[in-house]
């Protein structure tokens, strides 16, 4: 008698358990299955953002190259500033890209100013800062530091952006 009330409380604790691992089973399906739609998410914002940033910094190079070959200088910052970022990020990412080798290809010294501008130093920036040298020198009994020549080469530079 009493083998048969065991087999029978068996038999339900038989069913209970079954049920209850199946019960685990979906829950765990459910969690892995809602796993699996937050990494395909979160790789699909990624390569978005990897597509943002691709446009971004295209925009960067491109702005700054046509400025380059307009005027022969460009302000990184406001490059920077433009697209949200800061002058670091351009100039890392002009440096990068090879636009400094590129523009220096063309023709005189590409370099970028403590002030943050990629300039270009060609034979008619130096001619105008040379003359403008020249006329302090005369006024200055032949000399002219290196601070005051500095000052006029900016500019010279500056003048032409300007202009």
């Amino acid at each position: 008698m009493r083998r048969l009330q065991e087999a029978e409380g068996r038999e339900e604790r038989e069913a209970a358990s079954a049920a209850e691992k199946a019960r685990r089973a979906a829950v765990e399906e459910e969690i892995r299955e809602r796993a699996r739609q937050e990494r395909e998410e979160r790789k699909a914002e990624e390569k978005r953002e990897a597509g943002l940033e691709a446009e971004r910094r295209e925009r960067v190079v491109t702005f700054v190259k046509e400025k380059m070959r307009e005027i022969g200088a460009v302000d990184l910052v406001d490059a920077a500033w433009k697209e949200g970022k800061d002058r670091v990020w351009v100039e890392r990412l002009i440096r990068a890209s090879g636009l400094m080798q590129q523009l220096q290809k063309e023709g005189g010294h590409v370099m970028i100013t403590g002030r943050d501008w990629l300039v270009r130093i060609d034979e008619d920036v130096m001619a105008r800062a040379y003359a403008e040298a020249e006329q302090l020198g005369e006024r200055n009994g032949g000399k002219v530091g290196f601070e005051e020549f500095g000052g006029i080469l900016e500019r010279a530079v500056l003048g032409r952006a300007a202009a």
